[in-house]
């Protein structure tokens, strides 16, 4: 809600004068208790085996920001940013995931980031090979072949046990071997888009099929979608947040309430411990 908003919303409904600069001071004090959690969640995002991540564009004060998210099942972190580039991710985790399979789309910075492996959004490319097939008008057999291909291994994982990702198994690796027949297939020339997106493709054959080889790997990165859609609602609501500050205590506050709704637990339950408990 804009503040102007949450200030009509509790003096004539719930009966409390409160100026928006009130509010405002409220939220910073509660930010400011919630950072010890908001740094536990990035400790425990660095420790874990598996990470999605994505940004989106964030309107503060007329120019324009990135929201970064990095999530798992369990853990959502949030920072916002001047940069799209990878200093932003070096200055949140300046030593990587180490442990981590890092799932994202083709976003060259992310490739930057020092992971166990890395797993392109099955999700961004399928859309991809839709674009290049309504622009072919299904005529590039590459595109066809490429999209069923993905659309096979997606619904592999939806069959495969977690026990089968410790046993060799027949249907993977004849994905794996086509995956590796179509990188390689010759291309007609008027099919320029779809003989480029082919050559960054073979550049990042490792990363395609990963998550066969992982039981908690998730072939899309939807969750970090999803993770950072509030931000976009709030956008669509207040229009812009005015500083930066005032942005990243939007990201401590969501990162720590996205993560109690993902754990199960009360979020006003939270918000109360924290602002009871939390240390200044």
């Amino acid at each position: 809600m804009p503040y102007g908003r949450a200030k009509e919303f509790l003096n004539d409904v719930m009966g409390l004068p409160i100026s928006t600069g009130g509010i405002n001071n409220i939220l910073q004090r509660i930010a400011q208790k919630a950072l010890p959690m908001y740094h536990v969640l990035k400790e425990k995002i660095t420790q874990a085996t598996c990470v999605s991540t994505d940004e989106t564009g964030v309107n503060i004060n007329g120019k324009n920001h990135w929201a970064w998210t990095w999530q798992n099942d369990t853990l959502i972190y949030i920072v916002c940013a001047a940069s799209r580039g990878f200093k932003t991710i070096a200055g949140a985790f300046e030593n990587g995931l180490p442990n981590a399979v890092l799932i994202h789309d083709r976003w060259p910075s992310h490739f930057q980031m020092d992971a166990k492996a890395h797993q392109i959004c099955t999700a961004h490319l399928l859309r991809e090979l839709n674009y290049l097939n309504e622009l072919y008008k299904n005529k590039c057999n590459w595109t066809i072949a490429f999209r069923s291909l993905l659309q096979d291994a997606i619904q592999l994982k939806k069959e495969l046990t977690t026990a089968d990702y410790y046993y060799p198994n027949i249907k993977r690796d004849a994905l794996f071997e086509r995956l590796n027949q179509w990188l390689l297939y010759p291309i007609n020339e008027q099919y320029k888009k779809s003989k480029k997106l082919q050559k960054k493709l073979l550049a990042k054959q490792e990363c395609i099929l990963y998550f066969l080889l992982q039981s908690n790997v998730s072939p899309d990165n939807n969750g970090s979608e999803g993770a950072i859609r509030n931000i976009k609602v709030k956008q669509k609501i207040s229009g812009q947040f005015k500083t930066l500050e005032t942005a990243n205590l939007f990201a401590i506050l969501r990162s720590v309430i996205d993560t109690a709704i993902k754990n199960g637990n009360n979020v006003l339950n939270a918000l109360h411990l924290i602002a009871t408990f939390g240390t200044e």
